[in-house]
Parts: structure tokens; sequence; C-alpha cells
């Protein structure tokens, strides 16, 4: 991923070609490296008290729902329609943003908007981040974002003496490669075919490990004999 990320690609294969040198590292010359806040908007989630939760209505994300590159589906906090409405909540669009998160672990990971059946808002310390989709492939800014060595430096710009945490001011200064559209395109198709075939590893290896749970269940207490 991060050679992909950093070097890209050619015809289906890495790139061999010339380089630049910039603050970021070694890239391809048709690169060019942008701020975060030069290729989309950043706005924080809303700040929602304990006394505004609810048991249905409006869904509240938190930081426990962003995973690396995906939507965890952790936390169950509601506030109702009508507090939404009266906080002047920001409700997310599936169809357009990522979100991002300001605290560990790691701080900085992003994953896509999930699509959901019922409307929802975010915590404070989720920042909703809206590409401009003429520049910004957001699968491909979200394995950007999801790379070791940049959330290193989301790291670096986060402060806190007992919780850490990043600032949108200073999440929106994070430097990140960015190739032509085409190609963006073609890394996150890339990565996302990879990511898929790890699912189904893991799918299997799920499947097997339950298979062994029973065959063990049944060897060990003599419900299956074999033969000897």
């Amino acid at each position: 991923m991060e050679t992909l990320l950093t070097k890209g690609i050619q015809k289906g294969r890495l790139k061999i070609q010339d380089y630049q040198d910039t603050e970021i590292g070694r890239i391809p010359k048709e690169w060019e490296v942008v701020k975060l806040g030069d290729i989309g908007d950043l706005q924080d989630g809303d700040w929602i008290l304990k006394e505004d939760y609810t048991d249905s209505g409006v869904r509240l994300l938190q930081v426990g729902d962003i995973g690396l590159g995906a939507f965890i589906d952790k936390s169950e906090r509601y506030i109702s329609n009508e507090r939404a409405n009266q906080l002047k909540c920001t409700f997310v669009d599936p169809d357009e943003d990522v979100l991002i998160s300001r605290m560990p672990d790691p701080i900085g990971r992003a994953c896509l908007a999930p699509l959901l059946s019922y409307p929802y808002i975010v915590a404070v310390d989720v920042t909703i981040f809206r590409l401009e989709k003429e520049t910004a492939n957001p699968k491909f800014i979200i394995y950007s974002l999801n790379n070791p060595s940049i959330l290193k430096k989301v790291s670096r710009y986060s402060s806190g003496a007992t919780r850490q945490r990043i600032s949108r001011t200073n999440l929106e200064q994070i430097p990140l490669p960015l190739p032509p559209l085409p190609e963006q395109q073609n890394i996150a198709e890339i990565l996302s075919t990879v990511d898929q075939k790890i699912e189904l590893l893991k799918s299997k290896k799920e499947k097997y490990e339950k298979i062994k749970k029973g065959l063990m269940e049944d060897l060990l207490t003599g419900k299956r004999r074999v033969k000897v």
C-alpha cells in the first residue's frame, strides 16, 4: 500500500519514472502535495451532552465507530430530532462525506460515511470531510489518510496532556500526495480489490475455526470416535 500511495501505477504496474523530493518524501513528478484543507471542507461534529441522549431518533456516531477504512458500528447513542434541530446539528451525507477521527487510536483514521437507514450526526471529535470530487477520489484519500506514514504525521500535529487529539485547524494542514484523478481511481480500485480478498480469507478462517472448535469438542470428549 505504501508503494502504491507514494510511487503510483502505470498500465496496472508500479511506475518506474522520475521522482521529485517533497516535504512528505519522494513522489512521482506529475503528482503534487496538497494540504487536506485544499481539497475539501472540514467541519467538526456536534457537541452533544449526556442529558441530550434519548433511546431513539437521530443517531450520534462517535470516535469508536470510526475504524481504519471501515465503519465499526459500535456506539448506540441517539438524540431526538427536535433537539438536533434546536442545536442546529450537521447531518452527515453518506453520498458525499468522509469521517475522520480526531482522537486515538490512531488519531486521523478515516472511513467513508456509512449508508444507514436513518439520519445521523457525529460527535465533536469526529470531523466531517466533504471532498471536491473533481479533484480527489474519496477512497484514495481514505487510503492515504490511513497510510502509516501519514498517521505518524497526524500524530505529530496532535496535542493534549491526558487525551491526545488533533484540532480541525491542524488537520486541515496535513500534507498528502495527490496523483491525477484517473490514477487515484486506479490505485483505489487495486487496494479495494485486495481488501475484498482479505475479507474473504477472514471469512474462510472463521469458518474453519468453527469447524475445528466443533471437532475438538466431539473428538476430545469421545462423542466422535476415530479408527485405530
